[in-house]
């Protein structure tokens, strides 16, 4: 069992990509993320609330969300 969740975790991890790591491995800023959301260059569907032990975290599907920042930096 604990094999079988270390595997669906590495799955999710190359499909999407949390909000932090986003931020970091695009070199954006949370301002600059939520200003293409407010523009419409990014939908508001594609930020995906995930409860967490500390809260909430958002992820992204990671085909989706780099080739759009990348279109826009």
């Amino acid at each position: 069992m604990l094999r079988y969740n270390m595997d669906i975790k590495q799955n999710m991890e190359k499909i999407m990509i949390s909000k932090k790591d986003l931020l970091n491995e695009m070199k954006i800023s949370y301002g600059q993320l939520y200003r293409w959301k407010r523009e419409g260059l990014i939908p508001d569907e594609w930020f995906i609330k995930q409860s967490v032990s500390t809260g909430q975290e958002t992820y992204f599907k990671r085909d989706l969300i780099i080739p759009r920042i990348k279109n826009n930096i």
